[in-house]
């Protein structure tokens, strides 16, 4: 399903720090049909993106605050994207590690609602044929390394901000900031409330129950599939993922329950519910892939991971684990 999104105005601003300063652009885009598609369907799927956070700004000593406040009361696009391209690349020769890009500013409508929407387009390498014609023609192919990412593929940091609510729509990456790794967007750009998607809030989950699953049950495969199976049927069921129900479902020994609510809090997660996005519910894988060491692989639905009518996982005396699949009506080869 498409989504309803108009483009009104856009700007380029080069942020190649190789350079030795920013090429700001003075002028908005001419908003061709190709352009605007292009726009559109990047936006679109930054919308549609699993990695997606949402977050506020928490303080109002914030140039990007300001610029954004102010952008709502006198309507200065250019001015507004020059504030705000500055500021990244004022960061970026602060951090050499943050990726050379175009950033792109846009002031577009979304389902009605006026949005600012900053997308970081980060370099990456293609390939191009190129004619020399000195004695002779003959055609080479050389490397551009300041691609800009096809409207297919994915964008790895961008800023979508409601000017109505001022919610923050935001995908970062993290980078070596001072010697540590750090969500330059968030703290050092916006200066909000660093959040974690819900990707990683699952990540989290899943890991730290692995973690308790392999000191005090042996590495137990079933239970291992249990914690997907648990986590995917509260998605299903109502869109949130309980962290109390999730452990108690998984572990029977109270004093594991508890340690396991607290290994989850120490990772950063202090809400007791997840309320899980509408992208991460639909893009939530429906089957589990397990792989053997010698290559072995195979698919079950979660739905069957845990009904001993349909697979069943046997700790054999050796150590060694055994899968039997059950009850199969018919065997396709494909």
């Amino acid at each position: 399903m498409s989504l309803d999104i108009s483009i009104e105005k856009a700007a380029l601003h080069i942020l190649d720090t190789s350079l030795g300063m920013p090429v700001i652009a003075e002028k908005s885009m001419t908003l061709e049909n190709e352009i605007t598609e292009f726009i559109s369907k990047h936006i679109e799927k930054c919308l549609k993106d699993i990695e997606i956070k949402k977050t506020r700004f928490v303080t109002t000593n914030n140039e990007i605050y300001n610029t954004v406040l102010e952008y709502k009361n006198n309507n200065n696009f250019i001015e507004t994207s020059k504030k705000v391209a500055e500021k990244y690349y004022e960061t970026m020769v602060n951090f050499s590690e943050i990726p050379l890009a175009d950033l792109m500013i846009v002031d577009a409508k979304i389902h009605g609602i006026k949005h600012l929407v900053i997308l970081k387009l980060n370099y990456k390498s293609s390939y191009i044929h190129f004619t020399e014609k000195s004695e002779g023609i003959k055609n080479n192919i050389i490397r551009q390394p300041c691609s800009l990412p096809l409207e297919s593929q994915k964008i790895d940091e961008f800023i979508i901000i409601n000017l109505e609510s001022l919610i923050i729509l935001v995908k970062e990456k993290k980078y070596d900031l001072n010697g540590k790794k750090s969500a330059y967007i968030s703290k050092q750009i916006l200066k909000c409330d660093v959040v974690k998607s819900d990707k990683e809030k699952i990540k989290i989950i899943t890991n730290v129950s692995n973690k308790l699953i392999k000191e005090h049950y042996d590495d137990d495969i079933e239970l291992k599939n249990k914690v997907k199976t648990v986590i995917n049927q509260n998605i299903e069921e109502s869109r949130n993922v309980d962290l109390h129900y999730v452990a108690e479902q998984i572990f029977e020994d109270k004093d594991i329950v508890d340690t396991c609510k607290e290994e989850i809090k120490n990772k950063g997660i202090e809400e007791k519910e997840i309320k899980v996005n509408e992208n991460y519910a639909s893009k939530m894988k429906t089957k589990q892939r397990l792989i053997t060491e010698s290559g072995i692989e195979i698919k079950v639905p979660y739905t069957y991971l845990r009904n001993k009518d349909k697979i069943e996982f046997i700790n054999n005396n050796d150590g060694t684990i055994s899968i039997l699949i059950k009850n199969i009506d018919n065997l396709d080869d494909k």
